[in-house]
């Protein structure tokens, strides 16, 4: 009985994993060069995790 409650685990973790880390929300921003002071747009994680806030 111990062994099949360890090979569920050791399933169930990485498919929660998995989900947890393709649930992000992306979003754009403005970022300031430091040495050229040019203004440039990149696309930055706003949130992750099993759940999304919109």
């Amino acid at each position: 009985m111990k062994s099949r409650t360890l090979r569920l685990l050791l399933l169930v973790a990485p498919l929660a994993l998995v989900g947890s880390l393709l649930a992000t929300t992306w979003a754009e921003t403005t970022v300031v060069c430091p040495v050229s002071q040019t203004q440039n747009t990149f696309r930055v994680v706003m949130s992750y995790g099993s759940y999304i806030f919109q």
